[in-house]
């Protein structure tokens, strides 16, 4: 699992607990596309920083039990340097025949592969 769908899987996570809309574990597992431990998982990530998660039978959800935020956030950028700019990808010559130069049209069927 890559960084960037941890990060929205968390922030889904989150908004479900705070609406009170994530059903049982086994559905709220493949609402997120996840297996039963990986969401047992984050559920633990989340209360390691102190989120207060709680399990409602009644309601069938998850629940924060006291006010709790989270914002989650990531930026990527492509640092340019001057070495980066120098990177080129070749190129491929070939020599033209004369009578091509003249405005006839010449097939050339080793240059049809491109």
């Amino acid at each position: 699992m890559n960084i960037f769908n941890t990060i929205e899987r968390i922030n889904r996570l989150h908004v479900l607990i705070k609406t009170g809309r994530t059903g049982n574990p086994e559905t709220l597992a493949k609402r997120l596309g996840i297996s039963r431990a990986s969401l047992y998982n984050l559920l633990e990530e989340l209360k390691s920083v102190k989120a207060p998660i709680a399990y409602s039978r009644t309601l069938e959800s998850f629940l924060y039990t006291k006010e709790f935020n989270l914002e989650l956030k990531y930026i990527v950028e492509i640092e340019m340097n001057e070495e980066l700019t120098k990177i080129n990808g070749g190129e491929y010559s070939f020599f033209l025949p004369y009578n091509f130069l003249d405005g006839r049209m010449i097939f050339l069927p080793h240059l049809t592969n491109f």
